[in-house]
């Protein structure tokens, strides 16, 4: 039987957002390359050139704002798992009602210390707060505003932007499309970018949470000597 490893939970919960994360990458170039054609071109008279005219089709499929909240849920829940496994190092005993505490003043933290980071030593109350926002972290405060809808049951909202790249010479010939109606030859790749509502944009906003959040886990290894 192997030996228990009590950051084994939190990790799992890293690999699980992960998954999430790469379903939430492929959806959207999915959805990206579903869109490749969702335009036409038409001579501007006015302006004597080409204008481009994208046609979005579909809104981004359900899958996309629920594989974004399950990813948050699991950063979370890593966290949280973390502060169980210390409470319970620390004191010999299981602790309930301990999470990770995310706070934006120190009087604030230490409200909630008491009851999160109940059992746990000074010495692992200090490291956690290191983390705070009022000591200047700013993804713990970007994962807790991200994840609050989520506790009142909302799907996280996302927002989508298509864009299409176009080359001059290569690729279809649009017909009368060009100044005084010649035909234009052009190639055009079509990327979509998908936001949260305050505009922080969804994949490399969880990219980084993803990063900072297995630190933090790897960062308690030698208090479990794992």
């Amino acid at each position: 039987m192997s030996e228990y490893n009590p950051l084994s939970g939190p990790r799992k919960r890293i690999e699980r957002a992960d998954k999430h994360l790469n379903e939430i990458v492929s959806e959207v170039e999915a959805y990206a390359a579903s869109h490749q054609n969702s335009f036409r071109i038409e001579h501007d008279r006015i302006r004597n050139q080409p204008n481009i005219i994208m046609t979005v089709r579909e809104p981004l499929p359900d899958i996309v704002p629920l594989a974004v909240s399950d990813c948050i849920h699991n950063f979370r829940s890593a966290l949280d798992h973390l502060i169980f496994e210390l409470a319970w190092h620390d004191s010999g005993v299981s602790q309930n009602g301990t999470q990770f505490p995310i706070c934006d003043d120190v009087l604030d933290f230490q409200r909630l210390a008491p009851r999160y980071l109940r059992g746990c030593t000074p010495a692992h109350i200090d490291a956690i707060e290191a983390y705070q926002p009022y000591k200047g972290i700013n993804w713990t405060k970007t994962l807790r505003d991200i994840s609050n809808p989520d506790k009142h049951r909302e799907i996280t909202i996302v927002r989508s932007r298509a864009e299409t790249l176009i080359r001059d010479g290569v690729g279809e010939v649009f017909k009368g499309a060009g100044p005084d109606r010649t035909d234009v030859q052009m190639e055009t790749k079509t990327t979509v970018a998908i936001a949260f509502r305050d505009g922080q944009p969804i994949i490399e906003t969880l990219e980084i949470i993803k990063r900072e959040v297995s630190l933090v886990i790897d960062s308690f290894s030698p208090e479990f000597k794992v």
